[in-house]
């Protein structure tokens, strides 16, 4: 029996936003973390976060803000990237 998981892509509340992690293009999961490659995608010497910037606006972050992205499991502090996207 198929049972519906807590949360999935389009299960969002209104005020909520779903997050989808890609594959770190410069760096093979966390390793090479400290390598010169960091220089390249680090925004306030924290991870990015890519936003839309729709949602961004309606929240008031700017570009290269430390947003605090939370749910019931645990929190990081991230660098916003407003983004469009691919």
């Amino acid at each position: 029996m198929w049972l519906e998981p807590d949360e999935w892509q389009g299960n969002a509340e209104p005020e909520q936003l779903q997050v989808l992690s890609a594959h770190p293009a410069h760096r093979l999961h966390s390793q090479l973390n400290y390598s010169s490659l960091r220089e390249l995608y680090a925004v306030a010497n924290r991870e990015p976060v890519t936003i839309h910037p729709d949602d961004a606006q309606a929240r008031g972050i700017t570009e290269g803000d430390m947003v605090r992205v939370w749910n019931s499991r645990g929190q990081i502090l991230a660098g916003a990237v407003i983004s469009e996207g691919n």
